[in-house]
C-alpha cells in the first residue's frame, strides 16, 4: 500500500515511528511536507503536486496536523481525500478537534461527560459566567493549542478578567471551564484506535502546576482503565469523528470527564510509559479499513427465517425523538438495536443513555412481526 505521512517535522519521534513501522510492514511510505504541496482546483479535474511532481495514487494518508498549526495544512488533507485517498482521521474531524469550543459543543450534544464550560464575548458577562461555573479558581483555555499551551488557572475573578482581556486583546477567543479540584495536577491520556483504547497512562504535574502535560515537565505511568472510562474515551473520539485520538480525561467525584481531544496525539510519551507499540496497532487498523470492502448487511447477511433487519429514521414527529434508548425499551419488545447513525458518525450498540434526535438512523434486528409493528408505529406518527 502507498501511504503518505503528512507532517512538517520529519525528524519528530512520532513521524519517524510511522515511517519506520510502515516500511517494516511492507508499505511504500511517502513523507509529505504540507509546505511543499501545491493544489490545483479545476471544475473538470483537481490535482495535487509535491515539490512540483504529481505523486502516484496514494492509497491512504496519516495526517500529523497539530492544533494551532497553520489551517492551510488541513487543506492538504482535504485535497488527498478529494483525490480518493483514505485519511486515517477525516479532515472535518480534525477541524472540530482543533477548536476547543466546537469540540465541547459536539461532546455535550452527544452527552459525553465533560467539565461545565462557557464561552462569552462581552466582558461585562464574565463575573456572571464565572459564578455559574462555580466561582474561582477557574480554568481559561484559548480555543486552539496543544501540549498544555494556552491553558491557565485564574485564582480570582479579578485575575480571570485580566487574563481574558489580555488574551482577547491578542486576538484569542477563550473558553472558561469549571475547575475540578479533586483532579488538580493529574489527568489520564487514553489512546483510541478505532473502537478500542489500546494504551493509557496517568500524567502527574511537576510542582504546583495544575497542568500535567509531559511537555510541561509532568511524569507519566501506565494505568489500566475500567470499562466505563474506556467507553467514555471511545465515545468521545467517535462523537467528533476521529478514528485515532488522544483523549484526555480527568477523574472527578462524579466519574471520568473528557477535557480535550487530540487528533494527532504524540507517541513518545505514551509508548515510553506503557511500552505498547502503538504504531503497529494503528497500521493494523489502517490496513483493515482500506482493504476491507464494506458489505450491505441487508443484501448479504442471512439473518434466519422469520427475522430481518430494518432501518428507522427519526423524523420531525417521531415518537422516539428527544427520548433516551433506555426510556424506549426496544429490547423489551424483542428489538435489537445494532447501530445508531448520526451526522456521519456510526455508533455500534449505542449506550442506553443516548438521546435520539432529528435525523438519527437506527438499524434494528428482530422478528419480522415485531419489526412490522415498529415500522407501522413510525409511519403512523410521520
Amino acid at each position: 500500500m502507498r501511504i503518505g505521512i503528512i507532517s512538517s517535522a520529519r525528524s519528530s519521534y512520532s513521524t519517524k515511528r510511522f515511517i519506520e513501522t510502515g516500511k517494516a510492514r511492507g508499505h511504500d511510505i511517502r513523507f509529505v511536507h504540507p509546505g511543499r504541496v501545491s493544489i490545483f482546483l479545476r471544475p473538470e479535474h483537481s490535482d495535487l503536486f509535491v515539490k512540483n511532481v504529481r505523486p502516484r495514487q496514494i492509497d491512504a494518508v496519516i495526517p500529523r496536523v497539530e492544533s494551532g498549526s497553520n489551517p492551510l495544512k488541513l487543506a492538504v488533507v482535504r485535497q488527498f481525500e478529494q483525490l480518493g485517498s483514505f485519511s486515517l482521521n477525516p479532515s472535518h474531524a480534525i477541524s472540530i478537534a482543533h477548536d476547543k469550543l466546537r469540540t465541547a459543543q459536539v461532546l455535550t450534544r452527544h452527552r459525553i461527560p465533560t467539565p461545565e464550560s462557557a464561552w462569552v464575548m462581552n466582558d461585562s458577562e464574565i463575573p456572571k459566567v464565572i459564578e455559574k461555573l462555580g466561582g474561582t479558581p477557574i480554568v481559561i483555555k484559548v480555543l486552539s493549542g496543544s501540549q498544555g499551551a494556552g491553558v491557565m488557572l485564574a485564582e480570582s475573578e479579578k485575575v480571570a478578567k485580566a487574563m481574558i482581556e489580555a488574551l482577547q486583546l491578542a486576538g484569542h477567543a477563550v473558553l472558561l471551564q469549571k475547575f475540578i479540584k479533586e483532579s488538580a495536577g493529574q489527568d489520564i491520556r487514553a489512546f483510541v484506535v478505532g473502537d478500542r483504547v489500546v494504551a493509557s497512562m496517568k500524567r502527574v504535574a511537576q510542582g504546583d502546576d495544575f497542568r500535567s502535560n509531559i511537555h510541561k515537565g509532568g511524569t507519566a505511568h501506565p494505568i489500566e482503565l475500567d470499562e466505563h472510562t474506556k467507553n467514555v474515551a471511545v465515545r468521545a473520539a467517535h462523537a467528533v469523528g476521529l478514528r485515532i485520538a488522544g483523549v484526555d480525561l480527568i477523574e472527578s467525584n462524579n466519574g471520568p470527564l473528557v477535557i480535550e481531544l487530540n487528533s494527532s496525539p504524540g507517541l513518545e510519551g505514551i509508548e515510553g510509559a506503557t511500552k505498547v507499540d502503538i504504531t503497529q496497532e494503528i497500521y493494523e487498523y489502517l490496513e483493515e479499513e482500506v482493504n476491507f470492502s464494506e458489505l450491505d448487511l441487508k443484501e448479504q447477511l442471512s439473518v434466519g427465517k422469520g427475522y430481518a433487519l430494518l432501518e428507522v429514521s427519526v423524523q420531525e414527529n417521531s415518537p422516539f425523538r428527544n427520548h433516551s434508548l433506555r426510556e424506549l425499551h426496544f429490547a423489551d419488545r424483542g428489538l435489537h438495536l445494532l447501530r445508531l447513525s448520526r451526522s456521519g458518525l456510526t455508533i455500534p450498540f449505542p449506550n442506553a443513555e443516548e438521546v435520539l434526535g432529528l435525523g438519527d438512523v437506527l438499524l434494528f434486528f428482530g422478528k419480522k412481526l415485531d419489526l412490522k409493528l415498529l415500522r407501522e408505529e413510525t409511519n403512523t406518527s410521520s
